[in-house]
């Protein structure tokens, strides 16, 4: 598995357990997923590592 794909898998894996918690009504740990899995896909498009750099888009959204 190539290094995209992974980080494909980890977003896609992010997704479903914050539509589980959102189910059970954990919003919290449900935003927590739901930021890994645009974090992944972040590194997946930009190469970008820092923490920072997602943080900059989110905020221009």
């Amino acid at each position: 598995m190539s290094a995209v794909e992974s980080l494909i898998e980890r977003a896609e894996k992010s997704l479903k357990s914050a539509g589980y918690l959102l189910e059970l009504g954990d919003y919290e740990a449900c935003v927590s997923r739901s930021y890994y899995a645009m974090f992944y896909i972040a590194l997946r498009r930009r190469r970008f590592s820092e923490r920072g750099y997602l943080l900059r888009l989110i905020r221009e959204l």
